[in-house]
């Protein structure tokens, strides 16, 4: 966004002091909403997402993951200085935890777990496009792993019913 300049339409953001100044000239019409103590934590997460990812963006890839691991760090150091709850232990490394499997379980292999094309931190939208994801196989792919699952489908058909039944 330049400065100075906001688009019309809907938000649902918490509002930037740079927006609130530009928000009290007279020529726009706006509708604010005091955040709800109970959703600041979401409201502020996302906030704080945006800059967070424009920060590391702007970073040169050679040095991205160790400038950045430096700062996601000091971020947490900080919040345990408020909350009892973090500490060194929640340091972020470089590493990606895919999966896990306890040995004890007999016959489980982290090589039969599969993932799906989508990360799982992401949600996704999958409507069986040509050359898109398909449903089928994705959802065959996240149910082997899932503790519980969340669905919405606008319609089904028998055969993506089966898919699912299996």
């Amino acid at each position: 966004m330049s400065k100075g300049y906001i688009r019309s339409g809907l938000y649902d953001e918490l509002l930037s002091k740079k927006k609130q100044k530009i928000l009290n000239d007279e020529s726009f019409e706006k509708v604010l909403q005091q955040v709800d103590p109970a959703e600041f934590s979401s409201y502020a997460a996302v906030y704080l997402e945006k800059f967070l990812r424009i920060t590391l963006e702007s970073i040169k890839e050679n040095q991205r993951i160790e400038k950045g691991l430096e700062l996601c760090n000091s971020f947490i150091k900080k919040l345990g200085e408020i909350s009892s709850d973090f500490d060194e232990s929640d340091f972020a490394t470089e590493e990606i935890l895919l999966s896990v499997l306890k040995k004890t379980e007999k016959g489980n292999s982290n090589k039969g777990l599969k993932h799906p094309g989508r990360p799982l931190s992401q949600s996704a939208l999958l409507v069986n496009a040509r050359d898109e994801f398909r449903i089928g196989a994705e959802l065959k792919k996240e149910i082997q792993s899932a503790d519980r699952i969340d669905f919405i489908c606008s319609f089904i058909k028998w055969s993506g019913l089966r898919l699912i039944k299996e």
